[in-house]
């Protein structure tokens, strides 16, 4: 029998600013913040580097999605 895999794990913004200010403070190391929150490191940097999970006028982008206003 094989183990199911699972998806994406969906994180909330509590969390990725828990990882952020814990990183920020040089109190973990990005490997020992994803053995804390069982992610992989290279998400780790992701989200302390602002590549993913990026908070911008109150709309959450992820990955490398661009997006434009258009005003008048």
């Amino acid at each position: 029998m094989r183990a199911k895999k699972s998806g994406p794990k969906k994180l909330d913004l509590d969390t990725i600013n828990k990882i952020r200010i814990l990183y920020r403070n040089g109190n973990c190391t990005q490997c020992e913040l994803a053995q804390k929150f069982n992610l992989s490191q290279s998400t780790i940097s992701k989200i302390v580097n602002n590549a993913i999970h990026k908070k911008t006028n109150g709309i959450n982008i992820s990955g490398s999605a661009e997006v434009k206003f258009t005003i008048g």
